[in-house]
Parts: C-alpha cells; sequence; structure tokens
C-alpha cells in the first residue's frame, strides 16, 4: 500500500500531475460527458481548469464541484477551484467532497487508512469501493448501494425523438446543485431509457436555466411565472398529456436503479391501480415512509420512519392511504379523470394527500411499490421554517373538511406499533386488502 502511493505522488510529479494521478480527475469521462467526445480526453484536464470547474462541472463521479461549493461557503470566498481545494486542504479540514462521502467517517472506520495521512477519497475510489468499505453511516440494505451506480454515469447528448410511455417530472425552484444531482441518479439507472425526463422550471432566479444547456437530453417547462408547486405541476400536466404515465419526483432526490421498472410491474399487474408510490428513504438508508396513513383527524404518519428497510413488512407491494409526491408514478388517463391537483391547497402540501383520495373516490386504487427506492433529502426543497408550519396546519384543515366523511371510517391516530402496522396495512374498519402476512406479523 505505502509503495503505491509513493508511486502515486513522487515527489519530482508536476503540478497537474499531483491532480490528476490521484484517480478523481477521469478525462475520458469528463470528456464524455462534458466535451460530447471521449476522443477529446486529452484536452479534459485543460478545459476543467480553465472554463469547467467555474460552470460547475465534476472532475469525475467522486467529486460534486456544485454540492462542495454550495456545501462550504467558505472555498468559494477563496476564489480557488473546489476540486484543488478538496485536494490540497478540503479533506485534511474535515471537508466532505459530496452528500454520500464522509471524510470523517471513512478514515474513523478504516484506522488502517487514517494513519497513512491518504485522502480518503482517494483511497475509496480505487481501493475501497471494490473492497466494500463504506463511505458513510448507511442502513442501506447489500443489494442497495447508492454510490456504486456512479460509475455507470454516461449522459447522452443526443436528442431522441421517440415519445416514451413515461415522462419523469422535476418541479424546480432554484437549488441547482440537488437538482443536477437528481438528473444524473436519473440517467445513470437502468431505468433511463424507458423515460423522457422534463424540468418543471417554476420561474428559478438563480443558473438552473444555464446550467441545463449542459443536459440537451433534458426537456423544460417554464412556467410563466412562480407559481408554486401545486400550480405548477398542475400547468405541466397540461402538457404531458401524449404520455401514458407521469412519474413526479422532487428535485432533492435520487433515485436508484429500479425506481420506474418495479413501479411499473404494479401499475400494470393492477388495473385499477392510478398511483404508485416508491418507498422513500432517507439518505443513510433508513426509510423515510413507505407508504403513508392518513388518520380520522387528518394527520398523517409515514409508515417505517427512521427504521431499517429489512424488515419483512417492507419488503411486498400493497395498496396504501397515499403515497409521497416525492416520487410516484402517476396514471395520465386517472389524473386527467380527476382534474390533476386541488389548487386550494396551493402553493404546496397536501395536495398528494388530497390526489390519492381523489383517485379512490373514481375508483382508482393507490399502492406502494416497496421495493422501488428513492432517497430524499427532506425539507431542502421547501425548508423547515415557521411559515411552512403553518402552511401545513392551514392545508391539513382544508383537507380535513373536505374529506371529514371518508375521514370518520379512517383509524383514530396512534403510535402503538400494532395500531400503526394495522392502519399502514389498511386493516381496519376502512377496509382494504385481504393479507395473511400482514394479519399473521400483528
Amino acid at each position: 500500500m505505502k509503495n503505491f502511493w509513493k508511486f502515486l505522488l513522487p515527489k519530482t510529479q508536476t503540478r497537474s500531475a499531483k491532480y490528476t494521478e490521484t484517480g478523481l480527475f477521469h478525462d475520458a469521462w469528463y470528456a464524455r460527458t462534458y466535451l460530447g467526445d471521449e476522443a477529446k480526453k486529452n484536452l479534459s484536464w485543460d478545459h476543467f481548469l480553465n472554463i469547467g470547474s467555474s460552470l460547475g462541472y465534476d472532475p469525475s463521479v467522486f467529486f460534486d464541484t456544485d454540492w462542495y461549493v454550495k456545501t462550504h461557503p467558505e472555498v468559494a470566498k477563496s476564489g480557488k477551484n473546489p476540486f484543488l481545494h478538496f485536494l490540497d486542504v478540503g479533506w485534511k479540514e474535515g471537508l466532505d467532497p459530496n452528500p454520500q462521502f464522509s471524510v470523517d467517517y471513512y478514515l474513523i472506520t478504516n484506522t488502517d487508512i487514517k494513519g497513512l495521512g491518504i485522502n480518503p477519497l482517494i483511497h475509496f475510489s480505487n481501493f475501497g469501493l471494490v473492497e466494500g468499505r463504506l463511505p458513510y453511516d448507511s442502513s442501506w440494505p447489500p443489494e442497495v448501494i447508492p454510490w456504486t451506480l456512479a460509475s455507470v454515469l454516461t449522459p447522452t447528448h443526443t436528442s431522441q425523438q421517440k415519445v416514451k410511455d413515461v415522462a419523469v417530472l422535476i418541479p424546480v425552484y432554484n437549488n441547482w446543485h440537488m437538482t443536477e444531482r437528481c438528473i444524473k441518479s436519473i440517467l445513470r439507472s437502468k431505468d433511463a431509457p424507458k423515460l423522457d425526463v422534463y424540468v418543471l422550471n417554476d420561474g428559478s432566479t438563480d443558473d438552473t436555466l444555464a446550467q441545463l444547456e449542459r443536459y440537451p437530453q433534458v426537456k423544460i417547462i417554464n412556467t410563466p411565472q412562480n407559481f408554486g408547486f401545486t400550480k405548477a405541476c398542475n400547468f405541466a400536466f397540461e402538457s404531458l398529456s401524449q404520455y401514458k404515465y407521469v412519474y413526479l419526483l422532487n428535485n432533492d432526490t435520487e433515485v436508484q436503479d429500479g425506481f420506474l421498472e418495479l413501479c411499473l410491474e404494479v401499475m400494470t399487474s393492477n388495473p385499477k391501480a392510478g398511483l404508485v408510490g416508491s418507498t422513500i428513504h432517507f439518505p443513510n438508508g433508513t426509510i423515510q415512509d413507505c407508504g403513508l396513513i392518513v388518520w380520522n383527524d387528518a394527520r398523517v404518519t409515514g409508515f417505517g420512519r427512521g427504521t431499517k428497510p429489512s424488515g419483512i413488512e417492507f419488503s411486498f407491494s400493497r395498496q396504501v392511504d397515499f403515497c409521497s409526491g416525492a416520487g410516484v408514478l402517476i396514471d395520465n388517463e386517472a389524473l386527467k379523470a380527476v382534474d390533476f391537483f386541488d389548487e386550494i391547497y396551493a402553493p404546496a402540501y397536501y395536495e398528494d394527500t388530497d390526489l390519492a383520495f381523489k383517485m379512490r373516490n373514481a375508483g382508482f386504487e393507490v399502492w406502494i411499490a416497496s421495493p422501488s427506492r428513492v432517497f430524499h433529502y427532506e425539507g431542502i426543497t421547501h425548508g423547515r421554517d415557521a411559515k411552512t408550519l403553518e402552511l401545513v396546519d392551514a392545508n391539513m384543515e382544508k383537507f380535513r373538511t373536505k374529506w371529514s366523511e371518508v375521514l370518520v371510517n379512517h383509524p383514530t391516530f396512534s403510535t402503538n406499533n400494532i395500531e400503526v402496522f394495522k392502519a399502514a396495512m389498511r386493516l381496519s374498519k376502512i377496509g382494504g386488502v385481504s393479507c395473511i402476512m400482514c394479519k399473521a406479523l400483528i
């Protein structure tokens, strides 16, 4: 090991080699991703230093330029190239290169590396990844390792004219650094050939539109002004009538392989399904919600929140009260039949809950595709300040009033594990599935 590092960073190296030979700059990947031609790889490093880095381009999938600058504003103030800053001093200060790599965690859990004084990201990219070392504290199951997919990111810059069955719709208002991570995760997934990606730009005031020029395969819907989530989505739904399905996805998310395919399987095998949601995870792999419960007072609970996804109760798809709009597949005909989101909830919150109730009221079913996984940086898009909480409370009251006759048949709020489980499986007096497995688990 020590001999390798002596070879990798010899004392006589040039300043350029000090950075390019770390294994963190991928010239062929850079040329393919940003210059449109892998044959231009000999131009990659100069382009990155002189132009690319200032535009937010990444040296490889292991370093996220936009995220690094956004997360560590002192780097932007220094005026130094973010990638070079990380290699020279950033990692020594414990600054993380992307949201899925913790410098401190990697060094603490790999004592053999800590004593060598090696940049932990360099070790991870060259050795740790294939050795199965974890880059941050993770509860993801063994078959789901989000960071391994990054190595196959190969965005295509060719325009495809054929209309696919599915449009992935990403509503956006600023926060480009999160939108780009979301787009990248879609493009590197095995689901990418089956869908068209649309960014719904709701009056962004940052450089979202300029940055989207780097992704010509992504289609853009611009609202004439900032509408807010609910009205902006309705505006976009009108534009996507040619698609059989719309997959609505928050911009502060990253999808995992099969996120779409697994939802489609549930949708097509249940002819009455109008909505099929993905299991939403926190970035460390624990569950944010595997379907949501609506209690009779209109409060909601994410089933499984904060727990590891290894439980049998998270292993099968089922009908649910509603599924999060952070990642949900919607049948377009069903969406039209219920007249989109109800705009009484504008600008946001409870419109996805209401949509599920409207779907059921019109004879459709609402399902969760448990194995479909999306992880969500909760609260980044809309925040969690007092104004937001007031809006949530106000819209909950609107929802409670609108659906009072239905809610009376929903269970009373509880934190008891058995009662939560019964409510999640719709085994209470609201009816629902007849599930031998579910009853056996009580």
